[in-house]
């Protein structure tokens, strides 16, 4: 079995494809900032998207999205609050949070959620 890096890493490769052929704008990934890591930042026409990616081998593990806790939502809320500052964008910028759930076996081909707009800013 792959390490958790390994693991992550082949999700968030996954997820950027999965977006890119939606048509999103990938543009950047592994943000580090001092209140988090945003995996994904993406452009949707204009709305900057942050994209959390969850990545598992098999349900046995729990689904990917029950890690995405309230706390973890407000710590991405965080992080793209200082993203925006960093990236000297207005604060009326139009934003979005989405979640990807990966599920890879090494038999069948990776099950992909997306949940776009999973949450807001103004709800956290």
């Amino acid at each position: 079995m792959a390490s958790r890096h390994a693991t992550g890493a082949l999700g968030e490769e996954l997820a950027v494809r999965h977006l890119e052929t939606r048509g999103l704008l990938i543009l950047e990934r592994n943000v580090r900032l001092p209140h988090g890591e945003i995996d994904i930042v993406a452009s949707d026409h204009g709305v900057v998207v942050f994209v959390e990616v969850k990545t598992r081998h098999h349900r046995g593990q729990g689904d990917p999205l029950e890690s995405v806790t309230p706390a973890k939502a407000r710590m991405m809320a965080n992080a793209a609050r200082q993203y925006l500052a960093r990236s000297h964008r207005p604060e009326e910028t139009d934003v979005r949070f989405d979640l990807i759930s990966i599920l890879c076996d090494e038999i069948e081909q990776p099950q992909i959620e997306w949940i776009p707009d999973a949450f807001h800013l103004d709800e956290i």
